[in-house]
């Protein structure tokens, strides 16, 4: 393998590294998020969390932060939906 060759596949690892998320969704009553940057909107029906490219959207009613942290996210409640956009 080349020395550009090499860069490339580098790079290219890294940068699928920085757009790594996943969404786990539990029988409708939970969802933990992993990978988010931050939180976009609020409320007890929608929970708007921002990605390195895009947003996650949770819908519902009840909606409740049990947990979060610099990278993980977990909204108990009534989950209707999950919207990526």
């Amino acid at each position: 393998m080349n020395f550009i060759s090499e860069m490339y596949e580098k790079l290219h690892k890294a940068d699928a590294e920085n757009y790594k998320f996943s969404v786990q969704v539990f029988e409708n009553a939970a969802v933990l998020l992993e990978g988010h940057k931050g939180l976009v909107s609020l409320s007890q029906d929608e929970i708007k969390v921002k990605l390195i490219k895009g947003s996650v959207t949770i819908l519902g009613s009840d909606l409740f932060i049990c947990y979060i942290s610099k990278t993980e996210l977990c909204i108990t409640g009534n989950i209707s939906g999950v919207n990526y956009s």
